[in-house]
């Protein structure tokens, strides 16, 4: 009996090297045999078939096994070459052309998913960074405000405004002229409590509220406008002739204007002696000692007086 010829690697797998590499297996369904093509080879040559292809699969790892080839494995081993192949491919574990594109579709998904996690962090840590210049800043301040308040208390040396305003008084504004750029303890156009008084009692007004309509027996405000320190009444605050009359006032003006001179004549006295100073010639060392002599003799003359 004539013994049939033997299918080579070449034949079966029409030289997989030039394939494309690094893609590993498609499953196909299993293609039934036509009733009328024919016998096929023998169980013996299906078997060596299905090394054959084992062999060139082990020699070939990467290459595509493509539904074409498998046709032809079918075609030229039948029906057995197909199914050890296919149970071969199965206990490698060689991933499908399906399986493969799901891997690199969630690869795909997930590289972009993690971009956009990296673009939303780095804007997250942008603005972090922002918030945290920011309160450095404010450190930076309060800590300055802080070391200037404790070298005032140790001094004694409080930064004080040239007159007291009260926050309220900001706040309202005049009550008295009605302007709103200034509060009412620093009006110019009433600059003391006497005017403030007289004009506010020509239009009827109340000394609590400065409003009209109403005696200060009668204010609304009047339960909860506390007595004044000073004069132990109860009225607005610009209105207190102990704290903002003419009189009062003036005094503090003449005694502002007393310490304004009496610096600028420390400073004039201070730069004089400076100029005195830098006007002497320079002394040797022998005149300094002969002076310093004369004036422990004289020293001791007044002493021995």
């Amino acid at each position: 009996m004539e013994r049939k010829k033997e299918y080579t690697e070449y034949d079966l797998l029409d030289a997989p090297s030039d394939l494309e590499a690094n893609v590993k297996a498609e499953k196909i369904r299993a293609i039934e045999p036509d009733s009328d093509s024919g016998s096929h080879n023998s169980s013996e040559d299906a078997s060596m078939l299905a090394k054959r292809v084992q062999k060139a699969l082990s020699n070939h790892r990467g290459d595509q096994v493509t539904e074409q080839l498998v046709r032809k494995i079918y075609q030229k081993g039948g029906l057995d070459a197909y199914h050890q192949t296919m149970e071969y491919i199965e206990a490698q574990r060689i991933p499908t052309n399906a399986e493969i594109s799901l891997l690199k579709t969630y690869i795909l998904h997930g590289s972009k998913r993690e971009d956009q996690m990296m673009m939303e962090h780095r804007q997250q840590l942008l603005c972090l960074h922002e918030k945290i210049k920011e309160m450095d800043q404010e450190m930076a301040k309060l800590r300055l405000d802080n070391k200037k308040m404790k070298n005032a208390m140790k001094t004694g040396r409080m930064q004080r405004t040239q007159e007291p305003i009260f926050e309220q008084d900001r706040a309202e504004g005049c009550k008295v002229c009605q302007a709103t750029d200034h509060p009412a303890s620093r009006c110019k156009i009433y600059p003391n409590a006497e005017a403030k008084r007289a004009f506010l009692k020509s239009k009827g007004a109340c000394f609590i509220c400065c409003g009209t309509g109403h005696k200060e027996d009668e204010c609304p405000a009047r339960d909860v406008t506390p007595k004044c320190e000073e004069c132990d009444a109860k009225h607005f605050r610009s209105l207190c002739l102990h704290r903002y009359g003419a009189a009062v006032l003036e005094k503090k003006k003449k005694e502002e204007e007393k310490k304004a001179e009496e610096k600028r004549m420390k400073l004039g006295a201070t730069m004089l002696a400076g100029l005195k100073v830098l006007a002497q010639p320079k002394l040797t060392t022998n005149q300094k000692r002969k002076l310093r002599k004369k004036a422990a003799e004289a020293v001791k003359k007044a002493g021995g007086k």
